[in-house]
């Protein structure tokens, strides 16, 4: 069972497209654009608190957040119930800043990148944290629905009077 925690809205694009891609059971904990989101691609959600997600988790998925604590409290608390814990990083900024409360560093186990780039950047600032390549599902998205409607735009102009 895999805890989903989100709050951010570029991670929840990502991590609601990832599960999509699963075949796993999961648990909701979702706070500000995240809820609006994941209700957008999945129908009749259901969230839970974040203990009680942990409680019968046995791995966390995280996407980060420079202004809510949601995601670093669940990382946190994995730890202390020894549960696996993977962050997708959906950007290239301000890497560091995510992982701080209270002066504290608090990192999963495994940082998540969907692309080169993030990955190279992830590497340098975290050389001690295993960090991997994801295929980010939300860009494979977009890139069927425009793949889609290009053949519809061409089947349409096709079929003109």
């Amino acid at each position: 069972m895999i805890a989903i925690v989100c709050n951010d809205a570029g991670s929840s694009e990502i991590i609601s497209s990832w599960i999509l891609t699963q075949n796993e059971e999961y648990l909701l904990v979702l706070d500000g654009p995240a809820v609006q989101i994941f209700s957008r691609k999945i129908n009749n959600i259901k969230t839970h608190t974040l203990d009680n997600a942990l409680k019968k988790a046995d791995w966390l998925v995280t996407g980060t957040s420079i202004i809510s604590s949601l995601e670093i409290d669940a990382i946190a608390k994995s730890k202390l119930l020894n549960i696996k814990s993977d962050t997708f990083l959906d950007h290239w900024a301000n890497y560091p800043e995510r992982f701080v409360k209270n002066n504290n560093q608090i990192y999963p186990d495994e940082l998540w990148v969907g692309d080169s780039y993030a990955y190279n950047i992830a590497k340098k600032i975290f050389p001690k944290i295993k960090v991997i390549f994801q295929e980010n599902a939300y860009f494979k998205s977009i890139q069927t629905a425009s793949k889609i409607l290009k053949s519809k735009i061409r089947y349409d102009k096709q079929n003109e009077y």
